[in-house]
């Protein structure tokens, strides 16, 4: 496969070109393109090369199923025929999205790296030299777009002088963000973003018939509502419906339209967004600049101003770099956290386990200190000891907690440390989670040395949602199967060594199962190639119910499980895809050599 990658790069190596300035590139260091102008650099990964613009992060895998409608996309008959005509020729297929086969003429792009992606990039700013394609096709794309005009001027840029365009939109479709829905166009609206073209033909193609769009709404809705309110609404005719409706709309709605209209009105808040009439925004105008020079006084836009797409990209990449540097001063803040944890746990409990020649810098009198205390804890039994450790210091991070009332955790974290530094970076990461509903399942199998059983005997007695689980299996996945069966949450992460959480992972994840009940695995991602890279992005995909989920969950590094495999939705159409575009997981690369 990665041979297959690499030979497809170096055939549509010649077609690319630097984002940044539109130089070609050239094949670099060993997984690297480099700008042969500006010198600019953009990452291989599995042979996919990632050429998005300057600071704009890379959203990261996707998955691609039979059975998800939102990724898979495939070719209109009308698609398959351009497809077709111009077979000597390139196409690029804008948006391609998780379609399960490719053709050897067509160059597959999407933002998400799919299994059949060949480019990742975003339309506004196709790294592809001028004129280098024959046909352009894009199906259900526009609507992603944040910059669909720009898009367009992208898409005449690359096409060739008489070259093909084919573009399907979405209009009267429900919400569908993945990871963003910003526009339903009328055809005139499709008309004007490609009013540079010589339009031979627009309208509604089959597949585009409003029966679908009805289908695809009243499919959205029954799935939504619970089932007593489903079947109240199922039962009742078209007909039916519209006259209630219409009787609520005069004011004059009687008591047999209620029980009709209250069905209706039981779509969970968080799905109205989907299907809503109309969205509204309200707000306050900010200070202006007083350069005109800059923006001008009462400019309404940073477009009306520049009149290029240019300077809008510039300012959007000022606001993701304020983003990201956001991201990373939160993530060094929580690191910082918990070191401080990390810290003074390692002054009270561990110091008989430091190796002083790793820490060459301890002052001698906090040596002493250290000394002193492990010589107490040694003479102490163990009970005593942890009383007085108790009194002498207030542990903010590890709070003795159990769910309220007797509640089964919503989560099983499990984890098998070999090491006893990740394990304690681990567990600080989760006594800080903004989700408490968490029970830390902890597999002792013969490997674990003295020290991490010490770490976990200090961890049982801290905070009572940690469980230790004995094993004697020397077979990894058995020991997790057998961790899962012992599982009381309703999901289970299985957390490798070195992993930490950012401290909303599990309030994030549990309101996404909570929206999307049925959900069998979210999955995030992560670089396997990567590893010596800091940093990571793991961001997490919700899979559909009826989704099939390759391999075995030992096999991923980051995910969560249903514990049982018997949940599932309400309907069997309720869970779609879902994308969360934060990182949620961490990876230590190189964990302090602290403990024996």
């Amino acid at each position: 496969m990665q041979t297959t990658r690499l030979a497809r790069l170096a055939r549509i190596l010649p077609l690319l070109a630097c984002p940044a300035c539109r130089a070609p590139l050239r094949q670099g260091r060993p997984h690297i393109l480099e700008c042969t102008s500006c010198e600019a650099s953009y990452p291989v990964r599995d042979g996919v090369p990632i050429l998005l613009p300057a600071a704009m992060q890379e959203p990261g895998v996707g998955s691609a199923d039979t059975d998800d409608p939102v990724s898979r996309h495939p070719y209109s008959p009308e698609a398959l025929d351009i497809i077709a005509r111009h077979s000597d020729g390139w196409v690029l297929d804008l948006g391609a999205g998780g379609k399960l086969h490719s053709a050897d003429n067509v160059l597959q792009v999407d933002i998400f790296r799919y299994p059949m992606t060949d480019v990742v990039a975003t339309a506004d700013c196709l790294p592809f030299k001028d004129n280098a394609f024959s046909a352009v096709i894009s199906q259900a794309v526009f609507e992603h777009l944040q910059y669909p005009e720009a898009a367009a001027g992208e898409i005449r840029r690359v096409l060739q002088p008489h070259g093909t365009l084919r573009i399907d939109t979405a209009f009267l479709q429900p919400e569908h963000g993945y990871p963003h829905h910003f526009y339903n166009a009328t055809e005139t609206g499709l008309r004007h973003w490609f009013r540079e073209f010589d339009i031979e033909w627009s309208g509604v193609a089959s597949y585009q018939h409003p029966k679908w769009a009805l289908s695809w709404f009243l499919s959205v809705y029954l799935d939504r509502l619970d089932k007593r309110q489903s079947a109240i609404a199922q039962d009742a005719s078209l007909g039916r419906v519209r006259v209630a409706l219409e009787m609520l709309a005069a004011g004059s709605a009687g008591a047999e339209d209620a029980v009709l209209l209250e069905a209706l009105d039981a779509l969970p808040a968080h799905e109205l967004r989907t299907l809503a009439a109309g969205v509204s925004v309200q707000g306050r105008n900010p200070a202006k600049l007083a350069d005109p020079g800059v923006m001008g006084v009462g400019a309404s836009s940073p477009a009306s101003s520049s009149g290029s797409m240019a300077d809008v990209r510039q300012i959007e990449v000022a606001r993701q770099e304020i983003a990201i540097l956001r991201e990373q001063l939160q993530a060094l803040h929580e690191a910082r956290t918990i070191a401080v944890d990390r810290g003074n746990y390692l002054s009270q409990v561990a110091y008989f386990n430091v190796d002083v020649r790793l820490q060459p810098s301890l002052a001698l009198r906090t040596r002493v200190s250290f000394a002193l205390k492990a010589l107490v804890r040694l003479l102490l039994p163990p009970r005593l000891w942890l009383e007085l450790r108790a009194r002498m210091h207030r542990w903010r991070s590890a709070k003795p907690a159990t769910s309220p009332g007797g509640v089964p955790p919503f989560f099983s974290i499990i984890v098998a440390p070999d090491d006893a530094a990740s394990f304690i970076e681990t567990f600080f990461s989760l006594t800080h989670q903004s989700y408490t509903g968490w029970e830390l399942i902890v597999i002792e199998h013969s490997g674990h040395s003295v020290t991490v059983s010490n770490v976990l005997q200090d961890f049982l007695q801290l905070d009572r949602r940690v469980r230790r689980l004995p094993s004697h299996s020397t077979d990894s996945r058995e020991r997790l199967r057998q961790a899962q069966a012992a599982a009381r949450g309703q999901y289970f992460i299985n957390l490798p060594e070195n992993a930490t959480l950012a401290q909303r992972a599990l309030q994030t994840i549990y309101t996404l199962l909570r929206a999307r009940p049925g959900t069998p695995v979210v999955l995030a991602d992560f670089e396997r190639g990567s590893r010596h890279e800091q940093g990571l992005a793991m961001r997490c995909h919700c899979m559909p119910a009826d989704g099939q989920v390759a391999g075995d969950p030992a096999e991923f590094a980051f995910a969560v499980h249903a514990t049982h495999s018997t949940t599932q939705g309400t309907r069997g159409q309720e869970v779609q895809g879902a994308y969360i575009g934060e990182v949620l997981f961490g990876q230590m690369v190189h964990p302090p050599l602290l403990l024996s």
